[in-house]
C-alpha cells in the first residue's frame, strides 16, 4: 500500500455540491486563503471536506515556518554561518513536502475529487464530528 493511496470520499457528496464549490475548495489548500472557504461555504459539504484539511495543513505550515525561524536563529548565534546553511537545508525540505501536500490538496479538489491527503486527511476526519 502507497503512501498516495488514500481513502476516497468524493462518493459521499453530490456532484452539483462539488461542482459549485470547486473554486473554494481549491483555496482551502493555499495557506491564508483557507480563511476564505471558512466564512464563504458553511453549507456546502464537500468545501467542508476539504477545508478541514485546509485548515489543519494551515495550522503545520505555519507551526513549521515559525519553528524554522527559531532554529535558524539559535543556529546563527551557536554554530555559525555553515551550521545555518546544513540546517536550513534540512528544515526547508520540510517546507518542501508541506508544498507538496498543498499542491496534491489542489489538484484533488480541482479535478473534484474529496481524497484524504496522505498522513494529514485521517487526522482532519477525526475533527468532522466537532464540527458538526
Amino acid at each position: 500500500m502507497s503512501v498516495f493511496d488514500t481513502k476516497d470520499h468524493t462518493k459521499e457528496f453530490e456532484a452539483s455540491d462539488i461542482e459549485k464549490g470547486r473554486f473554494l475548495s481549491v483555496l482551502a489548500y493555499c495557506w491564508i486563503f483557507v480563511l476564505i472557504p471558512i466564512f464563504a461555504a458553511k453549507d456546502s459539504e464537500s468545501v467542508r471536506f476539504h477545508r478541514r484539511q485546509g485548515v489543519l495543513l494551515f495550522i503545520i505550515q505555519t507551526v513549521y515556518a515559525v519553528t524554522i525561524s527559531l532554529i535558524l536563529g539559535l543556529c546563527r548565534v551557536t554554530v555559525g554561518n555553515i551550521g545555518v546553511v546544513i540546517v536550513g537545508l534540512l528544515l526547508y525540505a520540510g517546507l518542501i513536502i508541506l508544498a507538496a501536500a498543498s499542491v496534491l490538496g489542489i489538484i484533488n479538489a480541482v479535478k473534484g475529487k474529496a481524497k484524504e491527503l496522505p498522513y494529514i486527511g485521517a487526522l482532519a476526519e477525526r475533527f468532522k464530528s466537532k464540527e458538526e
